[in-house]
């Protein structure tokens, strides 16, 4: 992996980027990330004005439900890893399942607290 690092490092200095060095050291802070790291990403524009086709993914319900999604998802490949214990434990409450299920808002960011 250190070799795979080293030759990316070498072909950004190559590109050499506005600003210089001060740029890249920023760009670098930016994707170095630890293994363990979650990332998750929403992009709005993708789901704007699709209410009329009946995507579910639209507005703030769906980008809870969007975000939510990959957090879970993320959790089990690091639970697998052995890196976090995931406990769902919160999903034992038939009224909270239900909310999710309606996609009522407050549910969902019950799910992200």
């Amino acid at each position: 992996m250190d070799a795979d690092i080293t030759a990316l490092k070498l072909q950004l200095k190559a590109l050499k980027p506005p600003g210089g060095v001060r740029n890249l050291k920023r760009f670098w802070k930016i994707f170095m990330y630890p293994d363990d790291a979650v990332i998750v990403h929403f992009f709005c524009g993708q789901h704007y004005a699709r209410h009329n086709s009946g995507e579910d993914w639209y507005g703030p319900a769906g980008m809870m439900r969007s975000l939510i999604e990959q957090l879970v998802m993320r959790l089990v490949d690091l639970d697998r890893q052995g890196k976090v214990s995931l406990t769902l434990d919160i999903l034992d409450d038939e009224e909270y399942l239900a909310g999710l299920d309606a996609h009522d808002l407050q549910a969902l960011c019950v799910m992200l607290d």
